[in-house]
């Protein structure tokens, strides 16, 4: 008796599908990659993350120019609670942010915030992208001694880095 039928099949497919875009969304930003950022939202979706209230293409834009301005990035993204509902779906994401920028006056400091990520995707034809997304902001902090760790970390010295730190 085979109780997996391709209804069944059809929902965990779309659910892979939105997990993997939020995880191309973190991935796209953290590795500055505009065209995985743009490959997970919508053009004509809404998004809204501090003062930015505009579709996904505005939105693009600003991410893109945002991480200019930084020297290093990291998501760390939490599970993600799914809620499918035909060709639409909720998600609720937690996720953990570093930043490292440099302010106006050139000093180095590291920018930490976590929230929840509040979505809805939409599937048109086979792909699943962003429709809305609403960044709750649960903390953030300013640290601005960051470590420094130029010459190595925990004792060792010869560490692979995305960018070298600053």
């Amino acid at each position: 008796m085979n109780d997996i039928d391709a209804g069944t099949v059809e929902r965990l497919l779309d659910r892979a599908k939105i997990d993997d875009c939020i995880q191309r969304y973190a991935n796209g930003i953290d590795r500055a990659d505009k065209e995985m950022i743009a490959s997970v939202i919508w053009p004509d979706a809404h998004i809204k993350i501090g003062d930015l209230d505009g579709t996904g293409a505005d939105f693009v834009d600003w991410v893109w120019e945002a991480l200019h301005t930084m020297m290093l990035t990291q998501h760390f993204l939490g599970r993600s609670l799914i809620r499918l509902n035909g060709a639409r779906a909720k998600a609720e994401t937690y996720t953990r942010n570093w930043h490292t920028l440099r302010d106006e006056g050139g000093q180095v400091y590291d920018f930490l915030h976590g929230g929840r990520y509040l979505d809805t995707f939409e599937k048109r034809g086979n792909e699943w992208r962003l429709l809305d997304r609403y960044v709750m902001w649960d903390f953030a902090f300013r640290n601005d001694t960051p470590t420094d760790v130029s010459r190595g970390a925990m004792g060792q010295g010869d560490l692979m880095w995305e960018r070298p730190p600053p």
